[in-house]
């Protein structure tokens, strides 16, 4: 199947991004016993190494992100990569719901680095490099697939109304 830039754009995103919710962001809410060692390593470096006090406090507020990310952003994710694999154009309406459910999360999450003081400015900074690129991405793949959607319901009204001229 032929896919147009932007579907192969999202493709990759998403066949990063994906194990990235199950083996990264979602590393705290699995048990302890079942990581494998280099998971379990690679969740220590980053915490060693950027300090980030969302997942090391664990507010409530973030671990309802966290329960989110677990029963609907990686599933959906899931659904919305075979989707775009098979041509499916419904996948349209997941990744705007994906991409604005992320960027709230995402911005949520970076006004409360910004302003915790347990994170130093330069930690701050490391922070950022991981978090803003993803608050560009989301809202992007929020409003391009609202187009996306509202040009197809346009394309759709308007064979209705010819029919109905006919």
């Amino acid at each position: 199947m032929g896919y147009s830039t932007v579907d192969k754009l999202y493709l990759a995103f998403f066949a990063m991004f994906i194990p990235a919710m199950a083996f990264v962001d979602l590393i705290p809410i699995w048990p302890r016993a079942i990581v494998p060692a280099p998971l379990w390593a690679l969740h220590e470096f980053y915490l060693d190494n950027f300090n980030d006090q969302l997942v090391i406090k664990f507010p409530t507020w973030f671990s309802v992100f966290i329960f989110f990310e677990a029963c609907y952003n990686l599933p959906v994710a899931i659904w919305i990569f075979l989707g775009i694999r098979r041509g499916d154009s419904s996948s349209w309406v997941h990744m705007c719901m994906f991409g604005a459910l992320c960027t709230l999360s995402t911005v949520v999450c970076i006004a409360e680095i910004r302003q915790d003081p347990d994170i130093t400015a330069l930690e701050q900074k490391m922070l950022m490099l991981c978090y803003v690129p993803f608050a560009i991405i989301f809202p992007t793949m929020a409003v391009h697939n609202m187009i996306r959607i509202q040009d197809r319901l346009a394309l759709a009204d308007r064979a209705a109304i010819g029919k109905k001229g006919n």
